[in-house]
Formats: structure tokens, C-alpha cells, sequence
């Protein structure tokens, strides 16, 4: 059972109707006490930090979940019993569950193996699932949050990080636990089941493995991993191996249900993993049976009939290309098109213009190197701002070439020419960065686009090589212009976020 330490001076004595023996752990949504109910039974007592104001969005939202939380099969959660919300000291009080959590398992008796280590991801996708299919997403689900009860493990907290969410008094905070957040959580997005299964998987690396699958130090190098890099996995193999792999996808499409983790795990070999829809929420289906059908020490009941998947198989982690192979193509297409670019405005025009503009031959060299010397400038800076603010360097890089290339087509003198070289390069440079962008950036929805935004280009000069030779000079400078500006609109509207890019309507 939770180890029960002494309630420490400014704790209460007693909250409602129900006297508090001492403390059995601490989080970051609140203090959870042991109580006895009027009848001397031990409940669970969570003294949450946020208040929650009557006719608030919190306070509406938590009441529905706890109400909605009712209709959850009573052997894979914790039951509420009464909450009270609106007091200086909200709290919620719910069964008292025999067991340590998953959390003080591993860390007093090692990570699990073998068929405990699979029925532990049985009975935690199954209780997912139930919750899913309440209409709740948990939000919050770690290994803390996983008690080992005697009739199997059981999920607690579903609902309550939701409802802080929306408190006042944590407005600046991300509500989760940073090892275990998804990237949509991190990065401010609609959260959905697949936010939970993307925990979950990461729940199971622990209980595996002692350790997060992106380690457990510094807050902001762990969201960097969860982001950029691939999990460790550990000693995980097998057919759970293969759906946790799926479970931790970056994208929230690619990411199995829990019905799908059930499928997998039931069959028993390392076949594909069938992901589900993703998305928001699922709509509160039909309750559960009344609590006296549900077995009160018997493994879960399966849950019911499994509907066709929404999407083609995913194949195992193995078979998919690799961060490299994603990087290939776009890095490419992108340096080509700047070498194209290079060569369009190379020197073949600048005797046409040198006469044109009574240019001095010292000035020649100047106007030739401008482009490219500026370009390989854009490259590493516009890489680095593009990680933060990548919609920006697409638009910076229209921008400059708009204005680079009516520059150099408007130019009277030597000093227009040069700056419509200059700043034609810095367009392309950040044209070039944006490509290397989407490359770093580049979720398994998001591949089909870096193609067509960084391939444009090259098209664009290719093109732009071919008339160049039989057009007057000041053409070179516009006939890029349209398919780059294309290939940034392309960029532009892939939908790539990072943590510095949230939603408007957080």
C-alpha cells in the first residue's frame, strides 16, 4: 500500500466531512491525503492548489468530467465519491486504492519484465480506452497517476488537469508532467487521445526501463527530445516494443488507440500496428455495466466490438525512413536551387549590364559575388530563427526576393544593381533555410509538403536558366520570382509549429 507519512504543519486536520490521517503523496495539481468517510472507510482526499469559481469555465467543465467520470468502469479507476470546488479549500475525494503507485514500484522494486510488463500494458490501455470512450481525455497520465491494485492496476486524475487548464492562478503554466507531455501539449495544440497514448507509451518505457524515453533532467532539454529526437526504448522488445515505438509518433495520426494496442498485444507477434482517427475527443458512449456485473478481481472485461480502422497499416518502426533519409531530399532540392539561382544571375548578363549601366569593370566582381556571398550569409542564421519562427523566415524570404528582384530590374546605376543583388541573395538564403527547416520539422503528415516547397525552386531556376539566355538581362531577375513565391506559399500554409508558434485562440 502508498507509504502514509505525517501531516506537516499548515496542512488541514480535516476537510468536509472527513477527518485526515496523513499525507500519501504530492504532485503538482495538489496534495493527496489519507481520510476515513463517515463510516470509517479509508477514502483518498486531493487538495487541489487552484480555486475554482462558480459559473467559471474551470468549475463547469471539472463538475461535467466528474460527472462523466461516473460512467467509467469502475475496475480501472479510482470511483469519486464527492467533491467540493467551490470552498478556499477545493478538494476532491475519491476510493481508496490498495497498491503503491506504478511510480514507487520501479523505484523501490526495479522496472518490470516479462508477462508483468505486458499485463501492465494490457490493463492500462483497456483503462484508456473505457476512458476515451466516457468522452475524457485524461491529459495527465504517468506513472504517478498508475496504481497497482491488488485486482489490477488503476488510472486516477482523468479530467482534473483539464480543468485546471483553465484556473486563473496557473494561466502561464503547461498543465502535464514534461516527461511524459506530447508535442501537441507542448506545443499548445488541441489535445486529443493520442496525446494520452503518446503518454501512455511513455509510461511503459518507464515501467520497462526505470527512465522516461527522453530522459528526466533539465525541464527545457526534455521538451527538445520530445520534439526533435527519438525515444529510447531500453531493453523493450517484441510486440510491445513495436506499439510503444507507434504509441511515441510525433504525429498525433500515427499514433495506435488503445483498442489498436489491445489488437496488437492480444495477437501476440510483431505484426503492424493499425492506427486510429485522430483528433478531439470521442463522443460519451453507452454506460458501462452496473458495478455489480464487473468482476471484482478478474482481469478486465475485453471491450466491445472493434470498429474498421480509419487508416492504412503503419508499418513497424524499422521499415519507416529514417530522420536522415526525411533530411535528404528537401536539404538537396533547396542547395540545388540556390546553386540554379546562382547561375541564372551568373556572369553571362553582367556584360549586357556593365554597358547598359556604364558600370566600371572594378565593379563587375562586386555585383557577381553579392548573391551568392549573401545567400551563404541567410543560411545558418535563417536555419536557426526558422526552428522558432518558421512562418516568418517563409514570408522574409518572399519578401527579400520581391524586393531584390525589382531592384535589379529597376536598376539605373551600379549602386541599385548591387543592392538588388544583395538582397535577391539574402531572399534566397532564407528561401534555402526554410527548406532545411521543414526538413528538421518534418512530421510523417508533413513530408508531403517539403517536397513541392523546396523542389519549386530548383523548377524555378531551371526555368530561369533556359530564358535567361534569350531574354535582356534585367529579365534575370524576375523570372525566379513567381514559382519561389509559390514554393514559400507552400511552405507557409504546410502548418509547421514549434513550441515559439501556439495557437491564437490559447
Amino acid at each position: 500500500m502508498p507509504e502514509v507519512t505525517p501531516l506537516q504543519p499548515g496542512d488541514p486536520s480535516r476537510l468536509g466531512d472527513y477527518p485526515l490521517a496523513g499525507r500519501l503523496g504530492e504532485g503538482g495539481q495538489g496534495v493527496v491525503y489519507l481520510g476515513h468517510g463517515p463510516d470509517g472507510e479509508r477514502v483518498a482526499v486531493k487538495l487541489l492548489r487552484a480555486r475554482l469559481d462558480r459559473g467559471g469555465k474551470a468549475y463547469a467543465r471539472f463538475a461535467r468530467e466528474v460527472a462523466i467520470a461516473e460512467r467509467v468502469a469502475p475496475f480501472c479507476t479510482a470511483r469519486v465519491i464527492t467533491a467540493d470546488l467551490l470552498g478556499d479549500t477545493p478538494y476532491v475525494v475519491s476510493e481508496y486504492v490498495e497498491g503503491p503507485s506504478l511510480q514507487e514500484s520501479v523505484r523501490s522494486g526495479g522496472p518490470l519484465t516479462g508477462a508483468a510488463l505486458d499485463r501492465l500494458a494490457i490493463f492500462t490501455a483497456t483503462a484508456l480506452a473505457a476512458i476515451h470512450e466516457a468522452g475524457i481525455v485524461h491529459r495527465d497520465f504517468k506513472p504517478g497517476n498508475v496504481l497497482l491494485a491488488p485486482d489490477g492496476p488503476r488510472v486516477i486524475d482523468f479530467g482534473i488537469a483539464r480543468a485546471l487548464d483553465a484556473t486563473s492562478t496557473i494561466t502561464s503554466q503547461v498543465i502535464g508532467t514534461p516527461a511524459f507531455m506530447s508535442p501537441e501539449q507542448i506545443n499548445g495544440e488541441e489535445i486529443g487521445p493520442p496525446s494520452d497514448m503518446f503518454a501512455w507509451g511513455g509510461t511503459i518505457v518507464y515501467a520497462a526501463t526505470g527512465a522516461p524515453p527522453f530522459g528526466g533532467d533539465a525541464f527545457p532539454a526534455i521538451l527538445n527530445r520530445i520534439l526533435h529526437h527519438e525515444p529510447d526504448l531500453g531493453a523493450l522488445t517484441g510486440p510491445l516494443r513495436h506499439v510503444v515505438a507507434a504509441a511515441l509518433s510525433k504525429d498525433p495520426g500515427q499514433r495506435p488507440t488503445p483498442r489498436d494496442v489491445l489488437d496488437h498485444m492480444v495477437a501476440g507477434r510483431a505484426t503492424p500496428v493499425i492506427v486510429g482517427r485522430p483528433g478531439t475527443p470521442p463522443e460519451p458512449s453507452a454506460p458501462p455495466p452496473p458495478p455489480g456485473q464487473v468482476a471484482a478481481a478478474g482481469p478486465p472485461p475485453t471491450p466491445g466490438p472493434i470498429p474498421a480502422p480509419a487508416a492504412p497499416a503503419m508499418p513497424p518502426p524499422s521499415a519507416r525512413p529514417s530522420a536522415g533519409q526525411q533530411l535528404i531530399g528537401p536539404v538537396l532540392g533547396g542547395l540545388v536551387g540556390l546553386y540554379l539561382l546562382t547561375v541564372t544571375t551568373g556572369s553571362g548578363w553582367t556584360e549586357h549590364a556593365r554597358m547598359d549601366l556604364a558600370l566600371a569593370a572594378s565593379q563587375i566582381p562586386w555585383v557577381s559575388a553579392a548573391y551568392p556571398v549573401a545567400a551563404a550569409l541567410t543560411v545558418p542564421v535563417g536555419t536557426v530563427l526558422g526552428r522558432r519562427w518558421p512562418n516568418a523566415v517563409a514570408a522574409a524570404s518572399a519578401v527579400l526576393m520581391a524586393v531584390g528582384s525589382l531592384l535589379g530590374f529597376l536598376a539605373v546605376d551600379y549602386t541599385l544593381l548591387l543592392a538588388g543583388r544583395i538582397v535577391s541573395g539574402l531572399g534566397a538564403g532564407a528561401l534555402v533555410a526554410e527548406a532545411v527547416g521543414l526538413a528538421l520539422r518534418a512530421g510523417p503528415r508533413r513530408a508531403s509538403a517539403i517536397g513541392p516547397a523546396a523542389g519549386l525552386g530548383a523548377l524555378a531556376a531551371a526555368l530561369g536558366l533556359v530564358l535567361a539566355a534569350t531574354l535582356p538581362w534585367r529579365w534575370a531577375f524576375l523570372i525566379p520570382l513567381p514559382p519561389l513565391l509559390l514554393a514559400v506559399l507552400v511552405s507557409i500554409v504546410s502548418g509547421i509549429t514549434t513550441v515559439g508558434s501556439r495557437p491564437a485562440n490559447r
